[in-house]
């Protein structure tokens, strides 16, 4: 952890001792590519309509977010080129299964909800410190938005789990 202007920022974002965008928009292409591949096979494998409506949101929506951020990396940092894979050591892939693991859980609903939350809650860390330290208005809407989506998923993903597997 780093403090800037009183606030703290997880290791991941922080270079030289202070937040970076940079390093910002790298860690959260990392997660959402990860995340996609998880959702891929949670499209294929899912049970539950419910699950596989929430792989394809993952997938569109995080996509986009890519996209957005690869803009953003080459207008302030000139090159579009963001991180496509995470560190497995990385603390954000905590209690993740990797997409090829998950393939093969039963009940599957369940491993796919459970690996999804903390990496979900992952990403609303992170955005939350981009929407509080980033002094570009783009991260920080982009990270609004992270926050939003994420949080929404991550209360329905909560629900089902209590819902379907108590």
């Amino acid at each position: 952890m780093a403090t800037q202007n009183g606030r703290t920022a997880p290791a991941e974002l922080v270079v030289n001792g202070e937040y970076s965008d940079e390093r910002f928009i790298d860690m959260m292409a990392a997660h959402h590519a990860m995340a996609i591949e998880m959702a891929k096979v949670g499209r294929k494998n899912a049970e539950h309509e419910e699950v596989k409506q929430l792989a394809e949101g993952i997938i569109s929506e995080q996509q986009g977010q890519i996209e957005e951020l690869s803009s953003i990396m080459e207008r302030e940092f000139g090159s579009p080129e963001v991180a496509d894979t995470m560190n497995p050591q990385d603390s954000s892939m905590y209690a993740m299964l990797m997409p090829d693991q998950l393939a093969g859980q039963r009940p599957f609903d369940k491993a796919f909800i459970d690996s999804n939350a903390p990496h979900h809650a992952a990403g609303v860390e992170m955005a939350g410190v981009a929407l509080m330290q980033s002094e570009n208005a783009e991260i920080r809407r982009l990270a609004r938005s992270i926050v939003d989506a994420q949080s929404r998923e991550l209360g329905q993903m909560i629900g089902w789990r209590q819902q379907w597997y108590p």
